[in-house]
């Protein structure tokens, strides 16, 4: 009695409470699983239904490749515990025939892995089944995901162009500034009294500009 008690108690915490409603005045926990599962429980070739048209339906779309590969992986181990790969059940198979099952197996979902991708992942897909033999499910996943990581990081490095047109215009604007900057000491632009070398001193390396004719007597001119 302890142990019924025991085991409705985790059915009826288990289910939603509306259903649990249904089964309140029901005392014994074998009585309420049959029927909860005369009411609910699918038939195995329905439900392998439903997953196969489910399958054939997932693309990687606005996922990223962990996720599209996580929602795949979820789907084939379901479909396997209703459907498991055969097993030799006398002892003396030698042809290694469940083995080679496996491998197909694996290169089915291998194959839907990479179809579903993205088309920009096109040219690392094809690569992949170009190699011989063909890598496994897990190697193909980490393949296809080291490629996404590459871009995302030469998206982070790539300049946008909207960053570009900003450090342009920021460059333009501080010309503009400092075109429009005159010193006071000397009537020349570009540069306030306080840095004009004229009263701090010419670098070692400044360069002077000869002036052109008929711009005064002066034979040289500087540019501060």
């Amino acid at each position: 009695m302890r142990c019924n008690n025991l085991i409705l108690s985790w059915i009826l915490n288990l289910i939603s409470k509306e259903i649990a409603s249904n089964a309140l005045y029901i005392n014994s926990a074998k009585e309420v699983w049959d029927k909860l599962k005369a009411r609910f429980a699918q038939p195995d070739n329905v439900r392998v239904y439903h997953l196969q048209h489910q399958l054939g339906s997932i693309v990687q779309g606005t996922q990223s490749v962990s996720e599209y590969f996580t929602q795949l992986n979820a789907i084939w181990e379901e479909l396997h515990n209703y459907r498991p790969l055969p097993f030799c059940s006398c002892g003396h198979c030698t042809c290694n025939a469940l083995s080679a099952v496996g491998e197909v197996q694996q290169l089915d979902y291998v194959f839907k892995f990479l179809m579903g991708l993205n088309d920009t992942y096109d040219s690392i897909g094809g690569q992949i089944i170009l190699i011989n033999p063909t890598p496994s499910l897990d190697k193909t996943f980490s393949l296809v995901l080291q490629e996404e990581r590459q871009r995302q990081t030469q998206t982070l490095i790539m300049p946008t162009p909207e960053s570009s047109a900003l450090a342009a215009l920021h460059i333009q604007a501080k010309k503009r500034d400092k075109a429009e900057v005159t010193c006071f000491h000397c009537g020349k632009s570009g540069h306030i009294k306080e840095k004009c070398y004229r009263l701090t001193g010419f670098p070692p390396n400044f360069k002077f500009i000869k002036s052109k004719p008929g711009y005064g007597g002066n034979a040289s001119s500087s540019t501060i």
